[in-house]
């Protein structure tokens, strides 16, 4: 996704103008946005402050990382299930590879930010 060139506070910032009565189109040209980005602004940052603004975007991070975890482990997990099933491998070499994938998750991590 597309990193903004608005931080949180900006845009809370932004949405306080309008409530204290100016015009929308008239931000949203100094600002050079769209009257639809912030309507999209309004709808998710509106009625919070710089500080729950924050809050909102650590969480949401910490969703994608842990959603990310997720999808690593679930194909782990079927495939250990299914060769245990089927008994053509041994647990240890299952779980070799599942410690390479954390590895690899991790470091995609670390990269990543």
């Amino acid at each position: 996704m597309r990193k903004s060139k608005f931080t949180e506070s900006q845009i809370v910032t932004t949405l306080k103008q309008v409530k204290a009565g100016r015009q929308v189109k008239d931000i949203c040209r100094e600002l050079g946005i769209s009257d639809a980005t912030y309507y999209v602004w309004k709808y998710k940052y509106g009625g919070m402050e710089a500080s729950d603004a924050q809050r909102l975007r650590d969480v949401e991070a910490e969703h994608a990382k842990l959603k990310r975890m997720y999808a690593c482990r679930l194909p782990v997990n079927l495939i250990q299930v299914l060769l245990e099933v089927s008994g053509q491998t041994s647990l240890k070499e299952i779980t070799d590879a599942e410690e390479q994938i954390h590895r690899e998750s991790y470091r995609y991590d670390v990269e990543a930010g």
